[in-house]
């Protein structure tokens, strides 16, 4: 159980980026250097008040850091007189903290700002009865990523590491609770991005300051499910028996099931047979969701683009289209193989036209079927053609599917999060394939199959060869990340 919550200052609790960039400006100009744009202070701050002036003299033009000591002394002279100087809270964070208070967590400051303005800062934005102890640069205390500021508050607290959860905006926040053995959370509302804390090994990612509320309880509370190649292994068109009770025990837990495909509802409700009514259906690759037989939501396929891909496969040997409607599938076949393969091997609900103009329903998707499989040039081919107007991606089994930029798996993802009030960082979604990768990199816990391309693997920030086997774990722990939970989906980075 997290018992205290440790915070990184700038870009996590306030944002100091313009006072920052203005104190550091106003020397450089004063010394005859140009003022630099006020966003490169994303990444000039971070690591302590020294490394600030350093970069910035780097990039003003002191390669040799000629004038490293003497701003160095002013940037901390002026900087300690006005600590506050266009500092704000960052929406959400007074409300947080309250919430906080009220669960009885502990809550500490870890800062690589000198220690006094710090406190300053601290108190002249909080108060003095909000945060339980805060600790900046100073001496005796070696600045971030050394992991003696967090392991200092937790002994003040009186816990352990493992019930310490650090929260912070920079790689740098990440390697310092990790070093601390602490669990970790980074925040996209300050001054890094999402893959610089996934790559130095967030736990958890948070969008907003509420999420951590969720965050607190270590748990997952929703898991997204690709099928093909990760359920359905090895070209199987049925489901694994074992995941029928796995998913009725995930619903006796609280925790939602979400079955993502590029598949059509009506085949994936057939598929999960047993279980139809106690699940999510994200279809279509994001671009259509139902839940107790009720469209959440869908999205239309541009028509022009649909229109363009049918022609470019009619012109294309050993190619098929599919058009996907909300109720039916809608084939021009070539071949009567291909008619009888959607009938008999994936199952669709599936109706065979001469042309576009006879579909009676608007597009949610499109896609080919590679009769001899998808080579490398037919990649090339089709990436070529439609590349820079959606995006072309692999989905298994010879289909290619065509997605319009911005909807996709990952788009329902978040999409059904929102819906449910659950933060995407509480959830886990597993993939193998290309048009998996959003989905993975907006779950909180993105697991990516053990054979899926590198490409996918790059995407996730987990692995894992069996997706039932991290769901036996989750129904033990009951939905919890113990070291069971994780040595099941050990990051590869």
């Amino acid at each position: 159980m997290l018992k205290a919550c440790i915070f990184d200052l700038d870009g996590t609790l306030a944002y100091t980026l313009d006072s920052m960039a203005c104190v550091a400006n106003e020397i450089l100009e004063e010394m005859g250097f140009e003022a630099l744009p006020v966003d490169n202070y994303r990444y000039y701050c971070g690591d302590g008040a020294s490394m600030l002036v350093r970069r910035c003299l780097i990039d003003a033009g002191d390669s040799e850091l000629e004038h490293f000591e003497e701003m160095d002394r002013i940037y901390r002279e002026r900087f300690n007189a006005d600590p506050l100087y266009r500092v704000s809270v960052f929406t959400g964070i007074k409300e947080l903290l309250g919430a906080l208070k009220e669960k009885g967590i502990f809550l500490g400051v870890c800062s690589n700002k000198p220690h006094e303005a710090s406190v300053k800062v601290i108190q002249d934005l909080f108060g003095d009865s909000v945060f339980d102890y805060v600790i900046g640069q100073r001496e005796g205390i070696r600045r971030k990523p050394a992991p003696d500021g967090a392991l200092f508050l937790a002994g003040q607290f009186g816990v352990s590491p493992e019930e310490c959860l650090y929260i912070g905006d920079t790689g740098t926040d990440m390697q310092t609770g990790n070093s601390a053995g602490m669990n970790t959370a980074g925040v996209l509302w300050g001054y890094r991005d999402k893959k610089e804390l996934m790559e130095n090994h967030a736990k958890f990612i948070a969008e907003k300051p509420e999420d951590i509320l969720q965050i607190l309880e270590d748990r997952i509370r929703i898991i997204f499910s690709d099928l093909d190649g990760t359920l359905l292994r090895n070209g199987a068109q049925t489901l694994p028996e074992q995941i029928f009770p796995l998913i009725r025990s995930l619903k006796e837990k609280n925790i939602l099931f979400v079955a993502a495909s590029g598949r059509q509802y009506a085949n994936m409700r057939r598929m999960f047979e047993p279980v139809k009514d106690d699940i999510i259906y994200i279809c279509e690759n994001g671009a259509l969701a139902v839940y107790e037989g009720q469209l959440l939501y869908k999205e239309p396929f541009p028509e022009d683009l649909c229109r363009d891909i049918y022609k470019a496969a009619m012109e294309k040997t050993d190619t098929e289209f599919l058009y996907s409607g909300a109720s039916h599938h809608y084939l021009i076949p070539k071949s009567p193989e291909f008619v009888d393969f959607l009938k008999n091997v994936v199952r669709n609900d599936y109706k065979c036209v001469s042309g576009l103009s006879e579909i009676p329903e608007e597009c949610v998707k499109c896609a080919v079927f590679e009769t001899g499989g998808v080579t490398e040039g037919d990649m090339n081919y089709w990436e070529e053609r439609f590349g820079s107007r959606c995006e072309v991606a692999t989905s298994g089994n010879g289909w290619i599917d065509f997605i319009p930029f911005g909807i996709n798996k990952g788009y329902g993802l978040r999409r059904m999060c929102e819906r449910l009030g659950v933060s995407p960082s509480v959830s886990m979604a597993f993939g193998d394939e290309l048009n998996d990768i959003d989905m993975l990199e907006s779950a909180g816990f993105g697991v990516a199959m053990s054979h899926a391309a590198d490409a996918v693997k790059k995407s996730a920030g987990y692995e894992t060869a069996s997706e039932e086997e991290v769901i036996e774990a989750l129904l033990r722990s009951e939905g919890r990340l113990n070291k069971e939970v994780m040595a099941c989906i050990q990051k590869k980075r």
